[in-house]
């Protein structure tokens, strides 16, 4: 399965900055095989999450909970500033589908319209506990409660529905992410060191083994599977066990373009690299 690529990254030290700035020519490392940044964008303040959007935009949650930037993938510039309607205390990630975007933290999920500057609450529930979440075209949530080991729903019109799984197995979601080429929701189960891929309606139709539990982050691309992993710092293609990339820094999320591979640095950095998988 070459098309398989696990992505293993250590969370560890940090970058700081104080001004906003963007960084350009960063080389690659070709003695070692360790592939560097080819570009960065560096903000003032701390970020704390961010998500693609249509356009070839990315959306960037400031950690004062106030702001999201909106930066333009190709200029690699912030090209607007979104103001949230009010102060959301202890946000830890964003989302967006076609119209809204989705700010969540471990026990409530907001749906925002920047248009109409409208903050609706769609989950507020102590009872759950909110570790990552998916979005889809059509405004279909998908989130993983590692509190009470499920998958929940919200529909587009804000209604909770059970995700019915017909496995009975040992389960404990970590990273989800809704494939829109196939339809197909995935799923890193920790308590079996596996990927599980579910139909929409919750049929298990493919089990992948991983290295160990410590996979918490999952991206799909046409390239292939990626996992973030927090206990080692490279990312290895299972197959072959080559060395892809590695990192120095912090990272607590990541995202795929066609041409590229975004990391964030919760310390007011987003690195670029270019995809070479």
């Amino acid at each position: 399965m070459r098309w398989i690529v696990i992505f293993l990254i250590m969370m560890a030290g940090c970058v700081s900055t104080t001004t906003s700035q963007m960084t350009h020519g960063i080389s690659q490392n070709s003695e070692t095989g360790i592939q560097n940044p080819v570009d960065s964008i560096m903000f003032q303040n701390p970020i704390v999450n961010f998500c693609r959007e249509k356009d070839n935009n990315l959306l960037v949650l400031d950690a004062s909970f106030e702001k999201i930037f909106r930066v333009d993938i190709a200029k690699r510039v912030i090209s607007e500033t979104i103001s949230i309607p009010q102060k959301i205390n202890f946000l830890k990630g964003i989302a967006s589908d076609n119209v809204y975007i989705y700010l969540y933290t471990e026990n409530s999920l907001y749906r925002f319209d920047p248009i109409n500057q409208q903050l609706s609450l769609l989950v507020d529930e102590n009872r759950i506990k909110i570790f990552d979440l998916s979005v889809n075209r059509l405004g279909e949530v998908f989130l993983s409660d590692n509190l009470n080991n499920q998958i929940i729903i919200i529909n587009n019109i804000g209604t909770i529905e059970q995700f019915d799984k017909p496995h009975k197995d040992l389960f404990f979601p970590a990273g989800i992410y809704y494939d829109e080429r196939s339809q197909h929701l995935w799923v890193i189960n920790r308590a079996q060191k596996r990927i599980e891929r579910y139909s929409r309606i919750g049929n298990i139709d493919s089990i992948i083994s991983i290295p160990n539990q410590f996979c918490y982050k999952l991206k799909i691309s046409q390239n292939g599977i990626f996992l973030l992993q927090n206990k080692l710092k490279n990312i290895i293609e299972i197959d072959s066990n080559r060395i892809v990339y590695t990192s120095n820094y912090t990272i607590s999320d990541f995202l795929l373009t066609n041409d590229n591979l975004f990391f964030l640095d919760a310390n007011r950095m987003i690195y670029i690299y270019k995809s070479q998988l």
